[in-house]
Protein backbone atom coordinates (compact mmCIF):
# COMPACT_ATOMS: atom_id res chain seq x y z
CA UNK A 1 0.00 0.00 0.00
CA UNK A 2 1.76 3.39 -1.22
CA UNK A 3 2.34 5.47 1.87
CA UNK A 4 0.86 9.10 2.50
CA UNK A 5 4.14 10.66 1.87
CA UNK A 6 4.52 9.11 -0.97
CA UNK A 7 0.89 9.33 -2.41
CA UNK A 8 1.58 13.33 -1.03
CA UNK A 9 4.89 13.69 -2.80
CA UNK A 10 3.24 12.01 -6.16
CA UNK A 11 -0.16 14.72 -6.01
CA UNK A 12 2.19 17.34 -5.68
CA UNK A 13 4.36 16.42 -9.17
CA UNK A 14 0.93 15.80 -10.56
CA UNK A 15 -0.21 19.69 -10.11
CA UNK A 16 3.60 20.47 -11.86
CA UNK A 17 2.98 18.11 -14.33
CA UNK A 18 -0.30 19.49 -15.46
CA UNK A 19 0.21 23.29 -14.37
CA UNK A 20 3.63 22.94 -17.00
CA UNK A 21 1.86 21.25 -19.90
CA UNK A 22 -1.83 22.72 -18.90
CA UNK A 23 -3.72 19.35 -20.02
CA UNK A 24 -2.40 15.95 -18.98
CA UNK A 25 -4.36 12.33 -19.93
CA UNK A 26 -5.27 9.82 -17.13
CA UNK A 27 -2.84 7.61 -19.28
CA UNK A 28 0.14 9.81 -19.64
CA UNK A 29 0.15 10.00 -15.89
CA UNK A 30 -0.09 6.30 -15.50
CA UNK A 31 2.81 6.03 -17.55
CA UNK A 32 4.46 9.07 -16.31
CA UNK A 33 4.46 7.66 -12.50
CA UNK A 34 3.86 3.97 -12.61
CA UNK A 35 1.20 3.25 -10.47
CA UNK A 36 -2.59 1.85 -11.43
CA UNK A 37 -5.65 3.99 -12.85
CA UNK A 38 -7.24 3.71 -9.80
CA UNK A 39 -4.32 5.39 -7.92
CA UNK A 40 -4.12 8.21 -10.33
CA UNK A 41 -8.36 8.33 -10.47
CA UNK A 42 -8.50 8.90 -6.72
CA UNK A 43 -5.28 11.49 -7.11
CA UNK A 44 -7.02 13.19 -9.58
CA UNK A 45 -10.67 13.34 -7.32
CA UNK A 46 -8.82 14.61 -4.56
CA UNK A 47 -6.64 17.28 -6.33
CA UNK A 48 -9.56 18.33 -7.86
CA UNK A 49 -11.57 18.38 -4.17
CA UNK A 50 -8.87 20.93 -3.19
CA UNK A 51 -8.91 22.95 -6.31
CA UNK A 52 -5.44 22.22 -7.27
CA UNK A 53 -6.24 21.19 -10.93
CA UNK A 54 -9.70 20.98 -12.87
CA UNK A 55 -10.66 17.26 -13.43
CA UNK A 56 -12.07 16.72 -16.99
CA UNK A 57 -12.64 13.43 -19.10
CA UNK A 58 -9.86 11.47 -19.47
CA UNK A 59 -7.38 13.39 -17.81
CA UNK A 60 -6.58 16.72 -16.01
CA UNK A 61 -6.18 20.72 -16.48
CA UNK A 62 -4.59 23.71 -15.26
CA UNK A 63 -6.41 25.96 -12.82
CA UNK A 64 -4.70 28.16 -15.10
CA UNK A 65 -6.59 27.33 -17.84
CA UNK A 66 -5.16 29.83 -20.24
CA UNK A 67 -1.34 28.09 -19.81
CA UNK A 68 -0.33 27.01 -22.87
CA UNK A 69 3.49 24.83 -22.62
CA UNK A 70 6.50 26.48 -23.72
CA UNK A 71 8.26 24.70 -26.43
CA UNK A 72 10.71 23.43 -24.37
CA UNK A 73 8.73 21.64 -22.45
CA UNK A 74 6.65 20.41 -25.19
CA UNK A 75 9.80 19.26 -26.47
CA UNK A 76 10.84 16.83 -23.67
CA UNK A 77 7.90 14.85 -24.68
CA UNK A 78 7.42 11.59 -25.77
CA UNK A 79 10.55 12.51 -28.35
CA UNK A 80 10.31 8.88 -29.81
CA UNK A 81 6.82 9.02 -30.94
CA UNK A 82 7.01 12.36 -32.45
CA UNK A 83 9.87 11.29 -34.73
CA UNK A 84 7.73 8.29 -35.95
CA UNK A 85 4.63 10.41 -36.65
CA UNK A 86 7.21 13.14 -38.28
CA UNK A 87 8.97 10.50 -40.77
CA UNK A 88 5.47 8.45 -41.57
CA UNK A 89 4.13 12.34 -42.20
CA UNK A 90 6.56 12.99 -44.71
CA UNK A 91 5.73 10.77 -47.02
CA UNK A 92 2.62 12.53 -47.70
CA UNK A 93 5.15 15.26 -49.43
CA UNK A 94 6.91 15.50 -52.62
CA UNK A 95 9.47 18.19 -54.13
CA UNK A 96 7.46 20.76 -55.67
CA UNK A 97 4.25 21.46 -53.62
CA UNK A 98 3.22 23.33 -51.29
CA UNK A 99 3.30 22.63 -47.43
CA UNK A 100 1.45 24.32 -44.30
CA UNK A 101 3.40 23.47 -41.10
CA UNK A 102 1.84 25.02 -37.93
CA UNK A 103 3.91 25.62 -34.36
CA UNK A 104 4.97 22.78 -32.48
CA UNK A 105 7.78 20.05 -31.85
CA UNK A 106 6.13 17.48 -33.71
CA UNK A 107 6.04 20.11 -36.31
CA UNK A 108 9.43 20.81 -36.06
CA UNK A 109 10.55 17.25 -36.31
CA UNK A 110 8.37 16.76 -39.15
CA UNK A 111 10.43 20.23 -41.13
CA UNK A 112 13.49 18.43 -40.22
CA UNK A 113 12.16 15.21 -42.31
CA UNK A 114 11.06 17.34 -45.57
CA UNK A 115 13.76 19.95 -45.68
CA UNK A 116 15.74 17.97 -48.06
CA UNK A 117 12.80 18.53 -50.58
CA UNK A 118 12.93 20.82 -53.42
CA UNK A 119 11.21 22.98 -55.06
CA UNK A 120 8.77 23.19 -51.60
CA UNK A 121 6.65 26.44 -51.03
CA UNK A 122 6.23 26.14 -47.38
CA UNK A 123 4.05 28.29 -44.96
CA UNK A 124 4.41 27.99 -41.37
CA UNK A 125 3.41 30.17 -37.73
CA UNK A 126 6.78 28.70 -36.08
CA UNK A 127 10.53 30.41 -36.06
CA UNK A 128 11.04 26.58 -34.87
CA UNK A 129 9.74 25.16 -38.16
CA UNK A 130 10.90 27.87 -40.48
CA UNK A 131 14.77 27.36 -38.32
CA UNK A 132 14.40 23.99 -39.92
CA UNK A 133 14.41 24.70 -43.51
CA UNK A 134 18.13 25.21 -45.04
CA UNK A 135 17.48 24.19 -48.65
CA UNK A 136 18.10 27.52 -50.55
CA UNK A 137 15.38 25.98 -53.33
CA UNK A 138 13.01 25.96 -51.01
CA UNK A 139 10.50 29.03 -50.74
CA UNK A 140 9.40 29.96 -47.15
CA UNK A 141 6.79 32.63 -46.05
CA UNK A 142 6.22 33.28 -42.46
CA UNK A 143 3.34 35.16 -41.19
CA UNK A 144 3.59 37.74 -39.06
CA UNK A 145 2.20 37.80 -35.34
CA UNK A 146 2.71 37.67 -31.81
CA UNK A 147 5.07 35.12 -30.38
CA UNK A 148 2.94 32.84 -28.03
CA UNK A 149 4.94 30.77 -25.05
CA UNK A 150 4.89 27.72 -27.43
CA UNK A 151 6.89 30.08 -30.18
CA UNK A 152 3.61 30.18 -32.02
CA UNK A 153 3.00 33.47 -33.76
CA UNK A 154 -0.41 34.03 -33.45
CA UNK A 155 -2.70 36.62 -33.55
CA UNK A 156 -4.65 39.11 -36.24
CA UNK A 157 -1.44 39.60 -38.20
CA UNK A 158 -0.89 35.87 -38.33
CA UNK A 159 -4.48 35.61 -39.58
CA UNK A 160 -4.66 38.61 -41.67
CA UNK A 161 -1.58 36.74 -43.62
CA UNK A 162 -2.99 33.72 -44.49
CA UNK A 163 -6.36 34.98 -45.88
CA UNK A 164 -5.28 34.73 -49.51
CA UNK A 165 -2.97 31.40 -49.01
CA UNK A 166 -3.51 28.13 -50.59
CA UNK A 167 -1.67 25.00 -49.49
CA UNK A 168 -1.91 21.59 -51.07
CA UNK A 169 -1.18 20.08 -47.69
CA UNK A 170 -1.12 21.28 -44.01
CA UNK A 171 0.61 19.72 -41.34
CA UNK A 172 -0.35 20.49 -37.79
CA UNK A 173 -0.52 18.80 -34.38
CA UNK A 174 -2.85 19.32 -31.65
CA UNK A 175 -2.71 19.70 -27.44
CA UNK A 176 -5.69 17.76 -27.31
CA UNK A 177 -7.79 15.31 -28.73
CA UNK A 178 -11.24 12.98 -28.11
CA UNK A 179 -14.28 12.32 -30.09
CA UNK A 180 -16.47 14.75 -28.45
CA UNK A 181 -14.55 17.17 -28.51
CA UNK A 182 -12.33 16.72 -31.45
CA UNK A 183 -9.11 18.78 -31.24
CA UNK A 184 -8.07 21.45 -29.20
CA UNK A 185 -5.44 23.67 -27.70
CA UNK A 186 -5.50 25.76 -24.29
CA UNK A 187 -4.64 28.94 -25.89
CA UNK A 188 -7.42 30.92 -27.70
CA UNK A 189 -5.14 32.78 -30.13
CA UNK A 190 -3.82 29.48 -31.18
CA UNK A 191 -7.07 28.11 -31.99
CA UNK A 192 -8.03 30.84 -34.42
CA UNK A 193 -4.75 30.61 -36.08
CA UNK A 194 -5.69 26.97 -36.85
CA UNK A 195 -9.12 27.55 -37.99
CA UNK A 196 -7.33 29.91 -40.78
CA UNK A 197 -4.81 27.44 -41.65
CA UNK A 198 -6.96 24.16 -42.20
CA UNK A 199 -9.24 26.49 -43.92
CA UNK A 200 -6.46 27.29 -46.28
CA UNK A 201 -5.35 24.17 -47.32
CA UNK A 202 -6.46 20.97 -49.78
CA UNK A 203 -5.51 18.56 -47.15
CA UNK A 204 -4.84 18.05 -43.64
CA UNK A 205 -2.47 15.88 -42.05
CA UNK A 206 -3.35 15.76 -37.96
CA UNK A 207 -0.61 14.12 -35.72
CA UNK A 208 -0.49 13.56 -32.01
CA UNK A 209 1.29 10.91 -29.93
CA UNK A 210 -0.83 8.71 -27.41
CA UNK A 211 -0.45 11.26 -24.53
CA UNK A 212 -2.87 13.39 -26.19
CA UNK A 213 -5.99 10.61 -26.45
CA UNK A 214 -9.22 11.30 -24.45
CA UNK A 215 -8.69 14.61 -22.94
CA UNK A 216 -10.24 18.03 -23.59
CA UNK A 217 -8.70 21.10 -23.74
CA UNK A 218 -9.90 24.91 -23.62
CA UNK A 219 -10.90 25.55 -26.73
CA UNK A 220 -11.55 23.14 -30.15
CA UNK A 221 -9.73 24.84 -33.44
CA UNK A 222 -10.80 21.54 -35.54
CA UNK A 223 -13.78 19.05 -35.96
CA UNK A 224 -13.26 15.51 -37.53
CA UNK A 225 -14.50 16.65 -40.75
CA UNK A 226 -12.17 18.62 -40.99
CA UNK A 227 -9.04 16.32 -40.92
CA UNK A 228 -7.90 13.92 -43.70
CA UNK A 229 -5.05 11.91 -42.62
CA UNK A 230 -4.48 11.18 -38.86
CA UNK A 231 -0.95 9.81 -37.87
CA UNK A 232 -0.15 8.65 -34.52
CA UNK A 233 1.84 6.21 -32.60
CA UNK A 234 1.23 2.33 -31.58
CA UNK A 235 0.39 2.95 -28.06
CA UNK A 236 -3.04 4.79 -29.03
CA UNK A 237 -5.24 2.58 -27.84
CA UNK A 238 -6.96 0.18 -30.53
CA UNK A 239 -10.26 1.39 -29.81
CA UNK A 240 -9.11 4.73 -30.37
CA UNK A 241 -7.87 3.52 -33.79
CA UNK A 242 -10.96 2.14 -34.94
CA UNK A 243 -13.28 4.52 -33.93
CA UNK A 244 -11.16 7.24 -35.70
CA UNK A 245 -11.06 4.97 -38.85
CA UNK A 246 -14.63 5.62 -39.24
CA UNK A 247 -14.35 9.55 -39.30
CA UNK A 248 -11.31 10.33 -41.17
CA UNK A 249 -10.17 9.16 -44.43
CA UNK A 250 -7.13 7.05 -43.23
CA UNK A 251 -5.63 6.57 -40.56
CA UNK A 252 -1.47 5.68 -40.07
CA UNK A 253 0.22 4.35 -37.15
CA UNK A 254 3.80 5.26 -36.93
CA UNK A 255 6.14 2.64 -36.38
Amino acid sequence: MESLVLADERQTLIVAEVDRLGTVSTAALIERFGVSPITIRRDLAELAAEARIIKIHGGARSIHTSANPSYAEKFKHQQEQKQAIAQAAAAFITDGTSVGISAGSTSAAFASHIQGLNELTVVTNSMRVADEFKNPSINLLMTGGRRSPADALVGPLAIKSLEDIHVQTLFTSTHAVDLASAFSTPDAEEAALLKHFISSAERVVMGFDHSKWGVTSFMTFAQWNDIDVVITDEKTPETAIYQMKDLVEEVVIAQ
